[in-house]
């Protein structure tokens, strides 16, 4: 329903505006840009992208989780905008 895609908008939103700080502050790296962390900050929690300074490491669930989600849906984002 509706109210749910509005929470999920705003977690989405604050986990953006956590991740933005973090890079701002310098606390948090962003080699390859923002789009990655927001994606990583949603899959294995803002406080794994802190504590990493930047993409989440140490933990084989980054690998084997959030690394590939992170990147199937930055590809699948590079596919739909060349067709849009």
């Amino acid at each position: 329903t509706m109210y749910r895609v509005d929470i999920m908008l705003q977690v989405c939103h604050t986990l953006a505006v956590q991740v933005d700080a973090g890079i701002a502050n310098g606390s948090i790296s962003a080699p390859n840009g923002p789009l990655e962390l927001y994606l990583a900050a949603y899959n294995a929690g803002f406080g794994a992208v802190q504590s990493s300074g930047g993409f989440p490491t140490g933990s084989p669930d980054y690998v084997n989780q959030t690394r590939p989600y992170a990147d199937l849906i930055q590809q699948y984002a590079t596919e739909y905008a060349s067709i849009a």
